[in-house]
């Protein structure tokens, strides 16, 4: 009788899906979703889109993460939480000075964005609008606990005086926020209205330049 293992080129491997194969499938699910759910929003998408965008089927989807909830699930636990989670890493970096970290985060924001370029539009679609369907798992899981550090952030910069004392914390974060998110949610449009590339060396400039007007302003003194 055949042996249950098959052995290939002095290799053992057990029956069943190779392991590579139900990697790269769960991946161009995962990849699949988050594209098509930044595109045309996550109501818009059923198992059978996002599989064939995939070039798989929706039996795989199951497979993989038992139903669409699931599936969304790992689109924000594998996906979004790899942005979120460099620009925490970035906030936490504390015997830096609160100025260097701050510089950095508007660099990093440029950089993990643009090796994750569907995750700001998903977020633009699903978190930004009213009635987004992430909006609240986003903020509980994500924007609050990243935005309470950011306000520490600019707390501490007033405290080492790189920033004005008299200037409301909270809507000081907020502004810095407008200047380093604007430009990767605004792009490829703006830029190109503008004349301006927005490849990401010229986004790291530009942050670059964003972080020269927080810090200074561009008025005539």
């Amino acid at each position: 009788m055949a042996s249950p293992q098959t052995k290939i080129k002095g290799i053992r491997r057990k029956p069943g899906r190779p392991q590579t194969m139900a990697v790269s499938v769960r991946d161009a699910l995962i990849d699949s979703a988050l594209r098509l759910f930044a595109i045309e929003g996550i109501a818009q998408c059923n198992m059978r889109k996002i599989a064939i965008a995939a070039h798989t089927t929706p039996a795989m989807i199951h497979y993989h993460f038992g139903d669409r909830d699931g599936l969304i699930k790992a689109v924000l636990e594998e996906r979004v939480r790899k942005v979120t989670s460099v620009m925490r890493e970035v906030m936490m970096q504390t015997a830096l000075p609160a100025k260097t970290m701050l510089h950095e985060f508007m660099q990093s924001f440029i950089r993990v964005t643009s090796s994750n370029p569907w995750v700001p539009k998903l977020v633009l679609r699903e978190v930004y609008n009213e009635h987004g369907a992430l909006r609240d798992t986003f903020m509980e899981s994500f924007g609050s606990n990243l935005s309470r550090l950011l306000l520490g952030l600019i707390e501490r910069a007033q405290q080492e005086g790189s920033l004005r004392k008299d200037l409301d914390p909270a809507a000081t974060t907020y502004a810095f926020l407008s200047l380093a998110i604007y430009p990767v949610l605004s792009a490829p449009m703006v830029p190109d209205v503008l004349g301006l590339p927005h490849d990401t060396e010229n986004m790291l400039k530009q942050a670059a330049r964003n972080f020269d007007v927080f810090m200074t302003g561009v008025a005539v003194r």
